[in-house]
């Protein structure tokens, strides 16, 4: 069946993605082998080939505006992506396959249920491909808390610092969907604390474009990575690359705010 999402988009934002993050995340590897890279490489170009099989098989209703991202939940055209995902996600022989139900799916989709590892990863790489495919259908913003999409209301990914006239923007990602949606330059997207002594930053050497944003009223921490220290830079690459960030900030006694690839 014929989808009715736009070509020119698709080359630019729906395939495309999926390759231009192994190709960063090869680079990041060549620099510095990491074992959780090398298998992240796997699995987004499994990502890659799920993406070519949705295109063919998908077709989003014209709808107006007023529907909700989540309500183009499509099973059948999911069915087959779950199927690819889980044999090859168990193949690896590192993690178990999910429970190929599209009624689990679905549930996982809406967030009735969490999601659990390692039974649901193969899942998640087959709904973060849907999502990233449907984000630009329309759809209405849903009313959210800061760290959440306000398209798909999943999790937030990290935060990302952009050039902005004189100043820097700060925006925040969707772990699912990719979608980004503009914060205020300043705060726990969390708590909301806004006091600067209660928000401390650390950077690291070993990345210099990637920082933790902690706040140290609700205990959270929040990864960002500053594209005007590397403009190259792509969050979920990015962020597998610098896993070892995430573990420094648990042993301080920090959370994490955002749902990382791996569950980091």
């Amino acid at each position: 069946m014929a989808s009715c999402l736009n070509p020119v988009w698709r080359s630019a934002r729906g395939q495309r993605i999926w390759a231009d993050y192994r190709e960063r995340a090869e680079k990041l590897n060549a620099e510095t082998v990491n074992p959780l890279l090398a298998r992240y490489i796997e699995l987004v170009s499994l990502q890659a080939r799920l993406s070519s099989i949705l295109i063919e098989t998908l077709d989003v209703p014209h709808t107006d505006s007023d529907c909700a991202l989540l309500s183009y939940f499509n099973g059948e055209a999911l069915r087959p992506l779950l199927a690819l995902a889980a044999r090859e996600v168990s193949a690896k022989g590192k993690m178990e396959p999910p429970e190929e139900s599209l009624n689990l799916l679905e549930d996982l989709w809406n967030q009735v249920e969490e999601f659990q590892y390692p039974r649901d990863f193969a899942a998640r790489l087959a709904l973060e491909v849907f999502a990233t495919e449907i984000s630009v259908v329309p759809h209405r913003e849903m009313e959210t808390t800061p760290d959440r999409c306000p398209h798909c209301g999943f999790p937030i990914l990290c935060s990302i610092a952009r050039e902005e006239g004189l100043g820097t923007r700060r925006s925040a990602l969707c772990s699912l969907c990719s979608s980004e949606w503009a914060v205020s330059r300043l705060g726990c997207l969390r708590c909301g604390e806004q006091g600067a002594s209660r928000l401390p930053v650390f950077s690291f050497d070993a990345w210099a474009h990637i920082r933790v944003e902690a706040c140290d009223s609700c205990g959270g921490y929040l990864k960002s990575i500053d594209m005007t220290e590397d403009a190259e830079a792509l969050p979920v690459p990015d962020d597998v690359a610098s896993s070892a960030v995430n573990i420094w900030a648990f042993e301080q006694g920090y959370q994490a705010i955002g749902r990382h690839f791996f569950n980091l």
